[in-house]
């Protein structure tokens, strides 16, 4: 869930005061339009050396905006992605009524350290101890690829006079914008549901299962919405 590079002019001498808008990668692009926009840039150059700039100011207008078809742009409206249809129209529609721009779906696994063990009348799965969670994309929804994070660690503790389990996100302690439970679905295991919400209006959500042999497997997202949805 890059950095820039100079450009220098592909003409020798000084730099004119004026780019194309295009950048060094037309070095590598074989067509005709990017052939067309070097002639352009050729003869604008050679001319500002003779006329005025006002008149090749207007010549540099009249060309418009010398973009390269075929070149990835990053499939995206400015910082936000955007949503790759699914092959279920019945997901979209879940996206749209949910205010979701786009959503890609996850493959969460982890491991399982125990801590303190349960009172004895204690019934149900038991999730005290440390949770490690790591989640890689299974489903690309969204034109770009969602920066996944290092791995989540949950410190889960037990409150003897309340008796409620707490879940604690032990790499951003101090982070409010989560949503953090245990619950159980009358099948013995303890499932976890971990959300975290970015100020970019994503959501980590993850769903970690604490299964019998002590390790950790379920599924999650990561969506982006079109307003804070915290």
């Amino acid at each position: 869930m890059g950095g820039n590079m100079g450009d220098e002019s592909p003409l020798g001498g000084s730099e004119p005061p004026y780019q194309c808008g295009i950048s060094s990668r037309w070095l590598v692009l074989v067509s005709a339009q990017s052939v067309l926009c070097f002639v352009a840039m050729t003869l604008a150059y050679r001319l500002s050396r003779s006329f005025s700039s006002v008149v090749v100011g207007l010549g540099l207008l009249s060309l418009g905006a010398c973009g390269l078809d075929g070149v990835d742009d990053g499939g995206s409206d400015g910082d936000n992605p955007l949503r790759i249809p699914a092959d279920d129209p019945a997901i979209d529609e879940r996206l749209d009524a949910l205010d979701i721009a786009c959503e890609s779906t996850l493959n969460v696994t982890g491991t399982y350290a125990p801590g303190a063990l349960p009172p004895d009348d204690h019934n149900g799965c038991w999730p005290v101890g440390t949770w490690t969670v790591t989640a890689t994309v299974d489903r690309l929804g969204c034109t770009t690829q969602p920066e996944l994070p290092a791995d989540h660690v949950y410190d889960i503790t037990y409150d003897d006079e309340t008796t409620t389990i707490n879940v604690l996100w032990a790499n951003n302690p101090d982070d409010e914008r989560v949503n953090l439970k245990i619950s159980t679905a009358g099948d013995g295991l303890c499932h976890g549901s971990m959300e975290h919400f970015g100020l970019d209006n994503s959501v980590w959500a993850l769903h970690p299962t604490l299964q019998a042999d002590g390790t950790l497997s379920g599924n999650g997202t990561y969506s982006v919405y079109n307003e804070d949805p915290f």
